[in-house]
């Protein structure tokens, strides 16, 4: 490869895309038009964006793990909380908000449907059925919907950190003494970068899942007290005991 050639490439359309172009993803359409013409090349794809250059998220992570005292617990941990933090928690809280009600309304509007057949009824009117059936249908197109976008967000914030995380490796692996690298080294940082950095997104998946996970049981909890009292707790107890088995 001749890496005196720079290639031309045209901007990102996400860079200027408006809101609802992001949560449709129609900014995609001119690239999937342009593959209907011809194979896709390597002149095809888009300028990386400017929030993804690795210097700049390199820079920022150096510069955090410098001003963190070199002696602090878990110092790598506290310089990725400093600077990336903030928009994991953020996608957290949208994770819970949006998420949990629709989870929680689910199985409430099909046991209102799955009622009606019963012998009593308990006075629903056949177009009471429709209007829970309706509302079904819509957190199912909403879950879905909000599933995707979230995932894409997920995935756009887990991609800064790799970057930032993979440049600052780089660096420091150029910086080793020729000492050093005789003792397997910079194989060691060519595991992080090409394997290791990779299990960040099922680890960075995992965390918000779990807080939706423990919000959800408190609500589902709480609504089978309210149902059948004090035994809704016999079987939340014996479901946390299991939990660490698995």
């Amino acid at each position: 490869m001749d890496l005196t050639k720079e290639c031309k490439r045209e901007q990102n359309p996400a860079e200027n895309a408006n809101i609802l172009s992001k949560l449709t993803f129609s900014f995609t359409c001119g690239l999937f038009r342009k593959g209907l013409r011809k194979n896709l090349g390597d002149e095809d794809i888009y300028k990386p964006m400017k929030r993804y250059n690795a210097t700049l998220l390199g820079n920022q992570l150096e510069e955090e793990w410098e001003n963190q005292p070199k002696k602090t617990p878990l110092r790598f941990f506290w310089c990725l909380l400093k600077v990336f933090g903030v928009q994991f928690i953020y996608l957290g809280f949208i994770l819970i908000i949006i998420d949990v009600p629709l989870n929680m309304a689910k199985p409430i509007l099909k046991g209102k449907i799955v009622s009606y057949f019963n012998k009593d009824r308990n006075g629903m009117s056949e177009e009471t059925v429709y209007y829970y059936a309706v509302l079904l249908i819509g957190c199912c197109v909403m879950g879905s919907f909000f599933f995707n976008c979230y995932i894409f967000a997920f995935e756009l914030v887990t991609l800064r950190l790799k970057i930032a995380i993979t440049s600052l490796l780089y660096r420091k692996s150029l910086r080793l003494n020729s000492t050093f690298t005789s003792k397997s080294a910079s194989g060691q940082a060519v595991t992080l970068i090409t394997k290791d950095v990779d299990m960040l997104d099922f680890a960075l998946y995992v965390i918000p899942r779990l807080a939706e996970g423990v919000v959800n049981t408190i609500i589902m909890l709480y609504m089978m007290y309210l149902q059948i009292g004090v035994s809704a707790f016999t079987g939340a107890v014996a479901l946390v005991v299991v939990i660490p088995l698995q």
